[in-house]
């Protein structure tokens, strides 16, 4: 009895592993980082291994391989507060798509900044409250993105250093 016991413990783990989802995604797609007149890519992949515990990375670069933007992280807690959801495995499309779908942004689409909103933690400036005001009345390219499932932030391309630049992040109720 102790014997069979055991080898339930032993070979449990295994059995709940196989049903495991595996992710082993990579997409790309054509963005306007730099400018509107240069296409650049966004490369985003998932995975691989079991995907409530995948790594999701972001790569904004040129055509030609030069990397302006990288992001790494925890793919879960992107698209739930809860990575042993039962239903996990069905977020993981409809985030990459929408994900690709609303990442392309423009100044005046970043959000109002007020004093009450970055006390609550629902927006933080990065650069200057002045230069955040110029940007959102240009027409500059942004790229946006969720850091997290009520998180997110804006990333600008900087010309100087030829790297992305985060603008703004914060919380809401998801993207």
């Amino acid at each position: 009895m102790l014997r069979s016991l055991l080898m339930c413990f032993l070979f449990l783990p295994l059995i709940a592993w196989a049903d495991v989802e595996e992710c082993h995604i990579h997409k790309t797609h054509s963005i306007n980082f730099r400018d509107y007149k240069t296409k650049d890519v966004l490369e985003i992949a998932v995975g691989p291994g079991p995907c409530d515990t995948a790594v999701m990375s972001l790569l904004i670069r040129s055509v030609h391989g030069d990397v302006f933007y990288s992001y790494n992280a925890r793919f879960a807690p992107h698209v739930t507060a809860d990575a042993l959801d039962p239903n996990f495995d069905k977020f993981i499309q409809p985030f990459l798509d929408n994900l690709i779908t609303e990442s392309a942004k423009k100044g005046r689409d970043m959000p109002k900044y007020n004093k009450l909103d970055a006390r609550n933690g629902f927006i933080k400036l990065h650069v200057g409250k002045k230069q955040y005001e110029q940007l959102r009345s240009q027409h500059v390219p942004l790229f946006f993105h969720p850091n997290s499932y009520n998180g997110w932030q804006y990333i600008i391309y900087d010309p100087k250093t030829g790297r992305g630049k985060r603008i703004a992040s914060g919380l809401s109720d998801g993207m």
